[in-house]
């Protein structure tokens, strides 16, 4: 829902968020606003870019072929495009899923737990540079340590009635034991 903003709007929707610095160095010589309010209220305002468009919102629905499971949204933790450091890790899931829920809370649930069962995957190396750059950023907590119905986002979205977690997930050519992980997250 970020690429609905304008420019100026995105900026100061992050200005607000774990990589202000980013944000900052990036609009040096601009009119943009991007000093952070100190409200600590990244997730939320994620949450609201839905709740001021809910009436439009008819169903959510995710295609996963590939996932980048560390970093992002940019392929590197600092630099762009191919070229930088913290090189996003990149898997495919097997098997490749398509999911979506008239309920948007529902469906990003079921995205946060899947994000967070092919985390598992990532081998050492990008593992440990992705906890290196999380340690030395304050405003990120890392996924696995987040049960899926206390993250940030998941709660205001409930909070503010955007939906709320599933309850009857119908699955169709997924194996049993594939179905019985991803329910493990919804406890």
């Amino acid at each position: 829902m970020v690429g609905l903003l304008r420019e100026d709007s995105r900026m100061a929707f992050h200005a607000n968020g774990p990589y202000n610095g980013f944000i900052q160095r990036a609009s040096q010589g601009s009119t943009l606003s991007v000093a952070d309010d100190g409200t600590g209220k990244f997730f939320e305002k994620i949450v609201e870019i839905s709740d001021a468009v809910r009436e439009k919102l008819r169903f959510t629905l995710f295609l996963v072929t590939e996932a980048q499971v560390t970093f992002g949204p940019d392929r590197n933790s600092i630099g762009s495009g191919n070229n930088g450091i913290g090189k996003a890790y990149i898997t495919r899931p097997e098997p490749a899923l398509v999911f979506g829920s008239e309920d948007q809370v529902a469906a990003e649930v079921f995205a946060l737990a899947l994000l967070k069962d092919l985390k598992k995957s990532v081998p050492l190396v990008p593992r440990m540079t992705e906890k290196l750059f999380l340690y030395l950023n304050s405003y990120v907590r890392d996924l696995p340590g987040i049960r899926v119905r206390d993250h940030p986002y998941i709660r205001h979205a409930i909070d503010i009635g955007l939906g709320e977690m599933p309850e009857d997930i119908v699955y169709r050519n997924i194996p049993d034991v594939v179905q019985r992980r991803y329910n493990g997250y919804f406890q």
